[in-house]
């Protein structure tokens, strides 16, 4: 019998299990998801221009700029990266078999990390604003800008990656019973937030290389987009099925991997 059609000896199912006989291929990409897509992107762009704009009074006192910075194509794939894992995530949250699709999950974690960017962004800028309204007594140096010890504009590297990890932890747990390939993929993006953790509160300069010292980032998050990449052409190689929702997810992340490295060399 074949294995993927097999029961096991106590004659349950286990429904988390992803072969091709549990997984339900009947949710075909619609219209309605690419209007939901798009609109979850537009929405996304407006946000974070938005929260530049709301910023900018905070930049502006204490990086003396004159105008709000222009528009960073990095910040637009990231933006649109965010608005359709968003999108994926709020269509695949009331589907069947959440965890056993590698499409499904990987927009849990780019919708996680999106709301943990954008939140720490907002309170960070809101908290200092607040701040910055209320004048400082002659001879107080000004640390407004500050958030437990943290400035404003790197709170979101220094606090994010950090808070991320239960994340994907839980996300790990929960993918146990996914193919072998799509578990190391999500383990890729564990790595990633640890090596990023471990960056932005270490010291690590005097014994890291130079070039990877000034593309250490890029060269992080190389390391779950390739494991996406090798988990769907093991999965082409071995005949099983590659829903929409992973391409999507898969194509997000890589588009912001590459115009990291478009930026950075």
């Amino acid at each position: 019998m074949d294995s993927s059609t097999s029961v096991p000896a106590d004659g349950r199912r286990y429904p988390n299990e992803m072969t091709n006989a549990t997984i339900d291929h009947s949710e075909r990409l619609a219209i309605r998801h690419l209007f939901w897509i798009t609109l979850g992107v537009a929405l996304a762009f407006c946000v974070s221009r938005g929260l530049v704009l709301l910023r900018f009074p905070v930049d502006a006192h204490y990086r003396n700029l004159s105008s709000v910075e222009p528009i960073d194509p990095v910040g637009i794939l990231i933006a649109g990266a965010y608005g359709c894992a968003i999108s994926l995530f709020s269509i695949a949250a009331r589907s069947k078999q959440f965890w056993a699709s590698p499409g499904k999950t990987l927009s849990l974690i780019i919708a996680c990390m999106c709301l943990i960017d954008w939140i720490l962004t907002l309170v960070a800028t809101l908290v200092v604003r607040a701040r910055l309204s209320v004048e400082l007594a002659p001879g107080v140096s000004d640390l407004r800008g500050e958030l437990f010890g943290i400035w404003y504009d790197v709170l979101v590297e220094e606090v994010g990656f950090v808070l991320c990890l239960p994340i994907l932890t839980f996300v790990i747990y929960k993918t146990r019973r996914q193919r072998i390939a799509w578990r190391v993929a999500y383990n890729g993006f564990l790595v990633f937030a640890i090596c990023a953790a471990t960056w932005n509160h270490f010291d690590l300069s005097p014994y890291i290389p130079r070039f990877v010292l000034y593309h250490w980032y890029p060269i992080c998050m190389a390391i779950p987009a390739f494991a996406i990449l090798i988990a769907i052409c093991v999965d082409c190689v071995n005949q099983h099925s590659v829903d929409w929702w992973t391409l999507y997810g898969a194509a997000s992340v890589f588009s912001v991997w590459i115009a990291l490295v478009a930026l950075s060399f």
